[in-house]
């Protein structure tokens, strides 16, 4: 198991290592079943991932359903203005299935 500290200020203790969703940006479901089947095995709670990411937002969210509350999930967004940037979060939130980030 790897390692847990507390998030900043949040409550969550994250694991020292970070998924980084980029890795999925261009694989098929089964491989990004394979990685994140690592993750849970291993013990990573914490995944960052971005609507440029390709994919990952997709091969992430069947995951996000089977383990609700697992994992401390963090986006970004490219968008420079608010109108903008709210459109890309509520897309990158349909594409992974849920209603809510734990960072932005």
């Amino acid at each position: 198991m790897i390692a847990k500290q507390p998030f900043g200020r949040t409550e969550h203790k994250s694991t020292r290592a970070v998924f980084g969703g980029a890795a999925l940006s261009k694989v098929t479901q089964d491989e990004a079943d394979q990685t994140l089947e690592v993750l849970l095995r291993y013990g990573v709670n914490h995944i960052d991932v971005a609507a440029g990411y390709g994919d990952a937002e997709l091969r992430i969210a069947p995951w996000l359903q089977k383990h609700p509350g697992h994992f401390f999930l963090a986006t970004k967004t490219g968008g420079r203005t608010y109108d903008d940037a709210k459109r890309q979060i509520h897309l990158s939130l349909e594409r992974m299935g849920v209603d809510h980030v734990d960072l932005i």
